[in-house]
């Protein structure tokens, strides 16, 4: 008995006696990673496209070598992970010929490679008060201490300028273009009394 697995593998569950919910099934089963296949508005009279399941092959059929270049050049490749896996994507193009007597011609195979980047890390820069002073009635009742306190995620292309204050609108567009997993801020150091 052999076993074979070709793909990309985050985590894996058993469940014993049990059957996963049909949505969390499907979910699984829909690649976020594929090829974007033209839509039928492109098909011209004569004209095949042919896509499995997961999108990861797509086969053009026709008869006009210009109608089939239009329509292999509006191929492309999807990745709609939030955070994709950086490297290299491989592709291979294979083409066959018929011709009108029916004698099919092999086209040697075309590789080519799609290179997903990793993605830039945001910089994280924490603005505020440096120091505070207060009278001993103020420190008794309690003072906020981080009251100052800004935090501005940003990246090598859009940095935050020193000095430069962002209206609420345009703090609000940046911080949303930004997802952060948690954000612990400690205090560092001890009251004097």
């Amino acid at each position: 008995m052999g076993h074979y697995f070709k793909g990309f593998l985050a985590g894996l569950s058993v469940l014993r006696n049990k059957t996963e919910k049909p949505e969390v099934l499907s979910c699984l089963h829909r690649c976020k990673e594929n090829l974007e296949a033209p839509g039928v508005d492109f098909l011209e009279p004569g004209m095949q496209l042919l896509k499995n399941t997961d999108v990861t092959e797509v086969t053009v059929e026709g008869n006009n070598k210009t109608n089939l270049e239009t329509l292999f050049r509006q191929i492309g490749y999807v990745n709609s992970r939030e955070f994709p896996t950086p490297g290299r994507r491989n592709l291979r193009i294979t083409t066959s010929v018929t011709c009108v007597s029916g004698k099919s011609i092999k086209v040697p195979s075309l590789d080519s490679y799609v290179m997903v980047m990793q993605q830039e890390q945001p910089i994280i820069t924490i603005n505020g008060t440096m120091n505070l002073v207060c009278k001993y009635e103020e420190c008794s009742h309690g003072v906020k201490i981080f009251s100052s306190v800004s935090i501005f995620v940003s990246s090598k292309d859009h940095p935050v300028e020193e000095g430069v204050h962002e209206t609420e609108d345009e703090h609000l567009k940046n911080s949303l273009e930004h997802k952060l997993d948690s954000c612990t801020i400690a205090e560092i150091g001890r009251a004097h009394v």
